[in-house]
C-alpha cells in the first residue's frame, strides 16, 4: 500500500518478524522510493546469522522516514 501511495507508513515495534518476512517488501519498497529500517533508523541487515528483526520495523514512503523514526523512538523509550 505504501508503494501504491495508499498509505504513508507502517510501524511494527515488536521483534516477531524475521528476515524472510521483510527482504522482499524491503526491496520492492526501496525500488519504489520508500525506505524500511529498524525502529532505530538502522538499515535492515540480511547478511547476519540472526534471522529475527529484533528492533522493530519502520516502512515509509521515504519522504517522512526520518520524522517517523524519531517519533517511534520517543514512543518506544516511554
Amino acid at each position: 500500500m505504501i508503494c501504491e501511495g495508499l498509505a504513508h507508513l507502517y510501524v511494527h515495534a515488536g521483534s516477531r518478524t524475521q528476515v524472510w518476512d521483510t527482504c522482499g517488501p524491503d526491496a520492492i519498497l526501496h525500488a519504489a522510493g520508500g525506505r524500511m529500517t529498524d525502529a532505530r533508523g538502522a538499515p535492515l541487515r540480511y547478511d547476519q546469522l540472526e534471522v529475527r528483526n529484533l528492533n522493530g520495523l519502520v516502512a515509509t514512503n521515504g519522504i517522512i522516514h526520518d520524522r517517523v523514526v524519531k517519533v517511534t523512538q520517543s514512543v518506544i523509550a516511554r
